[in-house]
This record gives structure tokens, C-alpha cells and sequence, in this order.
């Protein structure tokens, strides 16, 4: 997780030293794809009020998943720049 500028460059400006891992993440069937066998997480976008923060992500290439994180605790893990 990270936070950037508002403005190009959008340099970042704070960031999560270990990257948010779920279980079920690199485990589990592994889905045969066109070419060959995929284990990947990609981004897709994310919804947030003042106390939760919802992220929706691919996995695999052939399914959409979607996490709830407590907001503040995220952003308390952030270093700053």
C-alpha cells in the first residue's frame, strides 16, 4: 500500500513496508490459463468511508475478489517520505 501526490509527478509520499497478503492469495487450484498456469494479484479499484477501506483485486487471472481493511490501522502502517 502507498499514497502519492495529487499533482505529476505523483511522487509518493508515504508507503507499507510488507505487502498486504491474504490467505488464499498464492495458494490453492491453480488455474491452467491460455498459455500456461498463472499466480498473480493485480489491482483493480477501491471504495472507503471514514472507517473501512474496500479493495477489490483480481487473482489468477480468472477471479475478482474483494477486501474490507480497517482504515486507520492501514494508514498508522504507512512510513511516511
Amino acid at each position: 500500500a502507498y499514497t502519492f501526490q495529487k499533482e505529476a509527478p505523483y511522487q509518493i509520499t508515504a508507503l507499507r513496508k510488507v505487502p498486504i497478503v491474504g490467505d488464499g492469495f498464492y495458494s490453492g487450484p491453480q488455474f491452467k490459463g491460455y498459455w500456461k498456469p498463472v499466480r498473480a494479484i493485480f489491482p483493480g479499484g477501491y471504495v472507503y468511508d471514514e472507517d473501512h477501506i474496500w479493495v477489490a483485486f483480481g487473482k489468477d487471472d480468472h477471479e475478482v475478489w474483494v477486501t474490507k481493511l480497517n482504515r486507520k490501522a492501514l494508514m498508522k502502517s504507512l512510513i511516511r517520505y
